[in-house]
């Protein structure tokens, strides 16, 4: 895992941190359809993003491998 996925799990961790302290003050239905219709969609992003970064991340470090076998 590179520092951009990390930095993203560890974004999304502590949002879900957060919004849990806040369950005594806030449990209703405005609480379930912020985490159905806001958190759950944004969990889903990061999760498609920290595959996109590992993606990334691959083919650089294949085009890197690539540059330097030319080298020799």
């Amino acid at each position: 895992m590179n520092v951009s996925q990390a930095r993203l799990r560890d974004a999304m961790k502590e949002l879900k941190l957060r919004l849990e302290h806040t369950r005594p003050q806030w449990d209703d239905d405005a609480r379930a359809a912020f985490e159905r219709d806001v958190v759950e969609p944004l969990e889903q992003r990061v999760q498609a993003a920290m595959g996109a970064i590992a993606r990334i991340t691959e083919a650089c470090a294949a085009a890197r491998r690539g540059c330097h076998e030319g080298d020799a």
